[in-house]
């Protein structure tokens, strides 16, 4: 999704970054249902998402946010070239704590 600048800037200021302007685009919600997980179907729609950005040079990276108790979708995102910054910061949508990931530097 492409997200409003107040929400992105809301998102790195919790996480303790300053680097929003870098980034144009999230990654949000990739959900599998439980019984098809560990099918490769999170790291297909990462390679999807990964090559549109590349293949559009004129587009800005993206970011994610992913729960903190997440660590699948964690390792989802290590795995395609993204590292976490920052801290870890509370959700307005409820009681737990978000990651904010960025691709590598």
């Amino acid at each position: 999704k492409r997200p409003k600048k107040s929400y992105k800037s809301d998102v790195f200021y919790k996480a303790g970054s300053s680097d929003e302007d870098k980034y144009e685009y999230e990654i949000g919600w990739i959900y599998i249902i439980e019984e098809e997980r560990e099918n490769g179907y999170g790291g297909m729609l990462m390679d999807s998402i990964s090559n549109y950005l590349s293949n559009n040079s004129s587009s800005k990276a993206c970011f994610g946010t992913v729960r903190e108790n997440n660590t699948g979708m964690q390792r989802l995102f290590a795995k395609h070239g993204f590292s976490k910054v920052g801290h870890s910061y509370n959700s307005t949508r409820g009681e737990y704590s978000l990651v904010l990931y960025v691709p590598y530097v």
